[in-house]
């Protein structure tokens, strides 16, 4: 019977430890193992520098050891070895060094370094930005089945990089999604009205989008992302985008002529604009023709029982839209 192996008995005695979070003896039982190249054991030791499981964390140690099983090819500890540069923790910051080692990781087929690569293309930290190459690399994260925890912020910043890629080709979806984005702040996308105006009035130019036209003459009409207002090209688009069928961009075009606000005044024109949208079954234009008649905008008569009567429309309307969409969903 061959004679028990004190090694494999005291490693087996390190894990147990481990297992059961008892770090202080876990660590005393590992160093000598880490000490002599065991990138198990080197991995382990890492963690028990980072987790505060009877171990004060202790970020230098922590990161020597990550490097330690790195080098020995362990392509999560490379990619934790990577975090040291990034976070500058455990080592001075270093956005070059994080990308390199991200890469090793990745390269060896490590989900999270691929994911962490893909960032650091996508905002260009250590590396030229590019993002194709971050879509290509969470594209890999995704196919390499990155767990679920990660997996729906992979799907956003896969879905921003091709967003940036094809509107950066001319594609007027992706320059409409890519200005959405940018205007509203919807991570990972940074807000930036200037941004956004530039890639909604691609969008409009470009495309065939009826709520292309109209946001994007809605936002000119504000005069946002620092474009001065310009009201004559503001109801121009959303004018285009009224006779292409979209119903908020009527009821807008309705109020535009109505008023006169960038074209000439017309009640009786803006009125038959709006009652065109009504004739389609259009409850918010029947809730605007209320508005008009409750307040007499725009010089329009006022008429308290006109207003009710269109209110009372109104809500019928809206009512009977919301059985009909319940009725689809069943």
């Amino acid at each position: 019977m061959p004679a028990p192996d004190p090694q494999r008995a005291a490693m087996a005695e390190a894990d147990k430890a481990y297992s059961a979070l008892d770090d202080a003896r876990a660590l005393a039982l590992y160093l000598p193992f880490a000490r002599s190249g065991n990138r198990d054991a080197q991995y382990r030791v890492a963690r028990i520098y980072s987790r505060n499981k009877g171990v004060a964390p202790n970020e230098s140690e922590e990161c020597n050891w990550w490097e330690a099983a790195a080098r020995q090819g362990d392509s999560t500890a490379a990619t934790n070895f990577g975090l040291c540069f990034e976070s500058g923790k455990g080592r001075s910051q270093s956005y070059p060094l994080a990308a390199q080692w991200y890469r090793r990781a990745a390269d060896s087929g490590n989900d999270y370094g691929m994911y962490n690569l893909g960032l650091a293309y996508e905002y260009g930290r250590g590396v030229a930005q590019s993002f194709e190459a971050a879509a290509d690399w969470f594209q890999r994260a995704i196919n390499a089945k990155i767990d679920g925890s990660a997996a729906g912020d992979v799907q956003r910043h896969l879905k921003r990089s091709r967003n940036n890629v094809d509107a950066a080709r001319g594609v007027p979806q992706a320059q409409f999604d890519l200005a959405i984005d940018l205007f509203n702040g919807h991570e990972p996308e940074v807000k930036d009205e200037r941004r956004a105006m530039a890639m909604m009035r691609e969008a409009a130019t470009r495309g065939s989008s009826p709520e292309a036209w109209h946001i994007y003459g809605s936002w000119l009409h504000g005069g946002l992302g620092g474009v001065k207002s310009d009201l004559p090209q503001a109801a121009m688009w959303i004018k285009k985008a009224a006779d292409a069928g979209h119903e908020q961009a009527a009821i807008r075009y309705a109020d535009i002529v109505l008023c006169g606000i960038g074209v000439k005044k017309d009640i009786a024109g803006g009125e038959r604009i709006l009652r065109q949208t009504i004739d389609r079954g259009s409850w918010l234009a029947m809730s605007t023709l209320s508005r008009w008649y409750q307040n007499g905008d725009c010089g329009i008569r006022k008429d308290a029982a006109l207003s009710a009567e269109w209110r009372a429309k109104a809500d019928a309307a809206q009512r009977a839209e919301g059985e009909r969409r319940l009725q689809q969903r069943k």
